[in-house]
């Protein structure tokens, strides 16, 4: 590790890289003339292309540069984890290589903690870009703006209010350390699986829309591919959430904690299936709908919960699309009993709805 002493930063900004050499520059200069004190720590994760050496060049230049360079690819949330390590700042950022920072607004937000005597996480707005190009700006309502409690942030994160990527969220050092947090060691969704367990244990949560992130959605990206072994990974990530899940603190204080446990799993299944469903392979078709046949099966869950709690038309409604682009016969609702699938099929094929779902309000904006 190549590290260059400074003064205790505010911020800790964890870039964890691997092969970004055409991305990794913007990231690394957004972050450069920063109106608050920062250290930059980049973690290269192995990479065969020229990613390290453009972070040595940064290294050799600034004194708030710090590179890791890991010996095997570890996936994002080991180096994640390595650079936590070494943080000396105040709070942790974590970054992708391929987006970049609006370091304006880090004077604004750093204000904003204060305000709120410096909470344990920090949940903020983002920009969305495709290709560099603004897409849109994720902001919260106003009624969800302030502190917050963990185990209200908890239940903001199973109502889809709280995303759970790692790049809109500030931790401080202290709390990140103190209760041993790490990203656990999967190849995918790791995000996901862990951000109740993050939320969980803080004493406070920040909510603002001071957008610094600036997330940049690339077609090549890691979420652009739905094979089978990506398949493995978001069930095991499914799965370690739901284990986790049941050592949270205060849960019994969430009505129907269970129930919203698997509708945000369905949700996330949903967007993955959602981004996927034009280039999905129909072998990866047949194994997605065998493995969520046995989570049904494994978690107990209803017909009721299924189709309407979790939104079940509208995921089967994109699985049908793949169904009949692949001229593939396969009912997911198989081992559910005649009557229960009757009953969708009724639903499915009948020109008027009768209200048989009650439409509800967007999650994010409750009446």
């Amino acid at each position: 590790m190549i590290f260059h002493a400074t003064d205790q930063p505010f911020l800790s900004v964890i870039v964890s890289v691997y092969n970004k050499q055409d991305s990794l520059s913007r990231c690394l200069d957004s972050l450069l003339d920063c109106p608050v004190a920062l250290e930059i720590i980049i973690v290269d994760d192995d990479s065969s292309d020229d990613s390290r050496s453009i972070a040595q060049a940064y290294v050799d230049q600034y004194q708030n540069c710090k590179l890791i360079c890991l010996t095997k690819n570890c996936g994002a949330g080991e180096a994640r984890n390595v650079g936590a390590k070494h943080a000396r700042g105040q709070y942790l950022a974590f970054f992708d290589a391929d987006d970049w920072c609006e370091n304006a607004v880090l004077s604004t937000l750093y204000d904003q903690l204060a305000e709120h005597s410096f909470p344990d996480i920090a949940v903020t707005g983002y920009k969305k870009y495709c290709h560099h190009d603004y897409q849109s700006n994720y902001t919260f309502h106003t009624r969800y703006l302030g502190l917050h409690t963990g185990v209200q942030a908890v239940e903001l994160r199973l109502a889809k209010v709280i995303c759970p990527s790692p790049w809109n969220k500030l931790y401080k050092t202290s709390y990140w350390q103190n209760h041993k947090l790490a990203w656990p060691e999967m190849r995918h969704s790791e995000d996901f699986a862990s951000i109740l367990e993050f939320l969980a244990e803080a004493e406070s949560v920040l909510i603002s829309n001071q957008a610094y992130y600036c997330y940049n959605v690339n077609e090549g990206s890691l979420t652009r591919s739905l094979k089978a072994d990506k398949i493995d990974h978001m069930l095991t990530a499914l799965e370690h959430m739901r284990v986790r899940s049941s050592s949270i603190k205060h849960a019994d204080l969430i009505d129907n904690f269970d129930n919203k446990l698997n509708r945000v799993c369905y949700a996330h299944l949903r967007y993955f299936l959602n981004i996927n469903a034009a280039s999905i392979s129909r072998d990866a078709l047949i194994y997605l709908c065998s493995r969520l046949i046995q989570f049904n099966l494994d978690h107990a869950v209803p017909y009721r919960f299924f189709v309407k709690e979790f939104d079940g038309y509208k995921f089967l409604k994109l699985l049908r699309q793949v169904q009949t682009q692949h001229k593939l016969a396969y009912n997911i609702l198989e081992h559910y009993s005649t009557l229960e699938q009757l009953k969708i099929n009724t639903f499915v094929l009948s020109p008027i709805k009768l209200r048989v779902w009650k439409k509800r309000s967007p999650t994010r904006y409750p009446n």
